[in-house]
């Protein structure tokens, strides 16, 4: 009925093997199935595990813009904060660049793909 190298999903938490009376059966935790893909290296051959904890990178974001006193940082023109950039001379320059404050700061997030949780059990032998 399953024979070895088959999977079981259910919302059950008991061990396959005390339900089917046969089999060692191991439990996958956190990971998602993805289908054997022969055209992607990664994803040649079946049991291959993959995918690893993403830490956001510290980065920063620039900026330029030219023909303009101020640079619109998001939002419409009456809505939007501006960042103006005065010139050495104390005028008002009409071209404008830089970074903007860090983001990110090198610690593990999230990225979360749609899912719902179940009990999944690979049958070894």
């Amino acid at each position: 009925m399953h024979p070895v190298g088959s999977y079981y999903i259910t919302n059950d938490s008991t061990d396959p093997s005390t339900i089917f009376g046969i089999g060692t059966w191991v439990r996958v935790k956190g990971r998602v199935l993805v289908g054997v893909d022969e055209d992607d290296a990664a994803l040649l051959s079946p049991n291959k595990t993959g995918g690893s904890v993403n830490p956001l990178t510290s980065h920063t974001h620039d900026f330029s813009r030219s023909g303009a006193t101020a640079i619109l940082t998001g939002g419409t023109p009456s809505t939007a904060n501006q960042i103006a950039v005065v010139q050495s001379g104390g005028y008002w320059g009409s071209t404008a660049s830089g970074s903007l404050q860090s983001s990110g700061s090198n610690t593990n997030h999230a990225n979360w793909q749609p899912f719902q949780t179940a009990y999944m059990w690979y049958r070894s032998a």
